[in-house]
């Protein structure tokens, strides 16, 4: 008995000497889209740097050095000049306030769209062409996906994902028996459930969009017609898949029996996570990421992710030395 006391003791040591700390930038709504990019951030780190606890912490002040991550948040009034860039994009292609960043790092962005918009509008020297939605990583860094069967399949009735902004009376001109309704301001897990249950999925939600299409279930950008969202981050996330001539629908009827234009998402994961990954070094120097015990040390890479990877099992538990894993799981304190 004293025995394991003694190691459930040193591993909690161990695991907070093994520990960082990230600060992020995300629109602090509860929406689902923007609430995933922490839990994806967080899962890529795991992996990709072995043996290290992370702490997300969300930014508290604008000045504070942070990480942008999922997202329509490249806008006025967000970025200082510390600030990092993965995945992120913008939401009008008129923000002025962007000509004043110019040292901003950016390891990639959304779409097209958004390398436009910086390239043309800020001081930035670099903007890489490195494009994809971070979200898109879902199945590929939560193995479980992959895995599990649907719960409860509902194979008779289309899930909508509405977006925030959605007027529902809009709905009222419609036979909605053959439908099923989730707003965009559940919790992720809620939606993603929805989603991998349904046989097809109808979004004014941008992320019901993107992740629908990572689970690789049919969906169909339908437009509210009362929604005043812009449908820039629309185009700008399908461009960075090659596709250039898709249109929301507003008949839902007609939506409903539209076949999707398919793409391969798989040929994005790569490049976003090794921008990340890669650049590790630059998180640490401007103290977006910082430990709690001296200076920080990362040895983050694609190998170390993939290796990892390789070892997650079908519950998703990722056997790379995380000492929260063992004391939970492994270590029986009877």
């Amino acid at each position: 008995m004293i025995h394991q006391i003694t190691i459930v003791k040193f591993l909690i040591l161990l695991n907070l000497i093994n520990s960082f700390n990230v600060r992020i930038y995300y629109w602090n709504y509860l929406n689902f889209g923007d609430l995933i990019g922490k839990d994806i951030l967080r899962r890529v780190l795991s992996l990709g740097c072995s043996t290290k606890r992370i702490n997300i912490k969300l930014r508290t002040d604008i000045q504070e050095p942070s990480i942008f991550t999922v997202g329509s948040i490249l806008k006025s009034g967000a970025l200082n000049d510390n600030d990092v860039v993965w995945g992120s994009g913008i939401k009008y292609n008129n923000d002025d306030a962007l000509r004043n960043i110019s040292t901003v790092k950016i390891l990639s962005v959304r779409g097209p769209q958004s390398y436009k918009g910086l390239s043309t509008r800020s001081q930035l020297k670099e903007v890489p062409k490195i494009f994809g939605d971070p979200a898109i990583l879902l199945p590929y860094i939560y193995p479980e996906y992959n895995f599990l069967m649907p719960s409860n399949p509902n194979k008779s009735k289309i899930l909508i994902i509405t977006h925030i902004s959605t007027v529902m009376s809009q709905f009222n001109k419609y036979d909605t028996s053959d439908y099923e309704f989730i707003s965009a301001l559940n919790d992720w897990p809620t939606v993603i459930e929805k989603i991998r249950n349904a046989p097809k999925v109808l979004s004014n939600s941008l992320h019901g969009i993107i992740i629908s299409e990572a689970l690789e279930i049919p969906c169909i950008w339908i437009s509210t017609g009362l929604s005043t969202e812009p449908l820039l981050k629309f185009f700008d996330y399908y461009e960075s898949t090659d596709r250039f001539d898709i249109k929301p629908i507003e008949d839902l009827n007609i939506a409903k029996i539209t076949e999707p234009i398919k793409c391969d998402l798989k040929k994005l994961y790569d490049p976003i996570i090794n921008a990340l990954l890669s650049n590790i070094n630059v998180l640490v120097d401007r103290k977006i990421i910082w430990g709690d015990y001296g200076p920080l040390t990362l040895d983050c890479s694609m190998d170390k992710f993939k290796h990892n990877l390789d070892n997650c099992d079908r519950k998703g538990y990722c056997h790379f030395k995380d000492p929260t894993y063992y004391v939970s799981n492994v270590i029986n304190i009877d």
